[in-house]
C-alpha cells in the first residue's frame, strides 16, 4: 500500500518537507500542486527541498483559474474588460488569492501579454477572494475553478474566461483564453504525484502503472471534471521534461514582473 501526503501549507512546502524525509520505498507520495515546484521556490529561494529530491510519477489534471465579475458587472464579455483596462490604464482592480499563487501568476502573465495595466490585490485565499468580489471590492478576479464554480452556475459571478487552452467540460459556455488570442497567458495549474528520490525502479514503475490506470478510468475522470479540473494526464518523463518548461517561463514573468530579480 501507499499513502499520499498532501502538500498544504507554506504553499505545499510542509507536505514536500514531510514526505522528502521518507523512507524511499514507495510507501509514501506527495500529492501536490505543481506550483509547490515551480512557483513556491522561485519567491521562496531558501526552501530546504527541491525538485531534484523527488521523482515526479504522473501529472494527472489541471485545475484551472476562471476570470471574474460580478453579475451586475458592465463587462459582459472578455474583451470589453480588455478594451476598458486599455483606456483606462491601472484604474481597474483584480483580486488574486495571494502573492505568488498561480491566481497571481496568471494575472501577471495576462498584463504582458495583453499589454494591459490594473491594480492586482492580494488576498487569503479562494474563499477571502470571493467575498471580495462579490462584495465589490475589486473590479474582477481570477480563481481557481473549484472555489468558484458554484458561484457561477447560480448566477452570482460571471465567468469570461477560464485559463486554458480549451473549454471545461464543466463549464462549456466559457471561452478559453487560447481561443480568445491570449495563449501565452495559458498556466497549466497541474496537479500530480511524486515520490522521494532514491524509490526503487520496480516500486516506481508498479506505482505508475496503477495511477496511470486509475486516472484513465471514465470514474475517476468523472470525479475530476465535477470537480472542475480538465483530465490531463502525463507519465513521469513527460512530466518532468514540462516541468523543467514550465519553470523557465515562470522565471521569466517573474523578473519582468519584478518578484524576482
Amino acid at each position: 500500500e501507499a499513502c499520499c501526503g498532501a502538500a498544504g501549507g507554506g504553499g505545499g512546502a510542509v507536505g514536500a518537507n514531510y514526505v522528502m524525509s521518507t523512507e524511499p520505498d514507495g510507501h509514501t507520495v506527495l500529492a501536490s500542486a505543481v506550483s509547490v515546484f515551480n512557483i513556491v521556490p522561485l519567491l521562496n529561494p531558501g526552501l530546504s527541498y527541491k525538485l531534484s529530491d523527488f521523482i515526479p510519477l504522473a501529472r494527472y489534471a489541471n485545475s484551472p483559474n476562471l476570470i471574474l465579475v460580478r453579475k451586475d458587472s458592465p463587462y459582459e464579455k472578455f474583451e470589453d474588460l480588455v478594451a476598458y483596462a486599455m483606456r483606462n490604464p491601472e484604474k481597474m482592480t483584480c483580486g488574486n488569492a495571494g502573492i505568488g499563487t498561480a491566481s497571481h501568476f496568471a494575472l501577471e502573465m495576462l498584463k504582458i501579454e495583453a499589454g494591459i495595466g490594473f491594480v492586482n490585490i492580494p488576498y487569503k485565499g479562494g474563499g477571502e477572494l470571493n467575498m471580495a468580489l462579490l462584495g465589490g471590492h475589486v473590479d474582477f478576479s481570477t480563481n481557481g475553478i473549484a472555489a468558484v464554480q458554484k458561484l457561477v452556475k447560480s448566477g452570482q459571478l460571471r465567468a469570461l474566461a477560464i485559463n486554458t487552452n480549451e473549454r471545461s467540460a464543466n463549464l462549456p459556455d466559457v471561452p478559453s483564453l487560447r481561443e480568445l488570442g491570449y495563449g501565452k497567458s495559458v498556466l497549466r495549474i497541474g496537479v500530480g504525484y511524486f515520490l522521494p528520490k532514491g524509490t526503487p525502479k520496480p516500486n516506481l514503475d508498479r506505482l505508475a502503472s496503477a495511477f496511470e490506470q486509475a486516472i484513465k478510468s471514465p470514474a475517476v475522470k468523472k470525479i475530476l471534471e465535477n470537480l472542475g479540473n480538465i483530465v490531463d494526464y502525463e507519465d513521469g518523463p513527460t512530466f518532468a521534461a514540462s516541468m523543467a518548461e514550465e519553470y523557465k517561463v515562470l522565471e521569466a514573468v517573474s523578473k519582468k514582473a519584478k518578484l524576482i530579480n
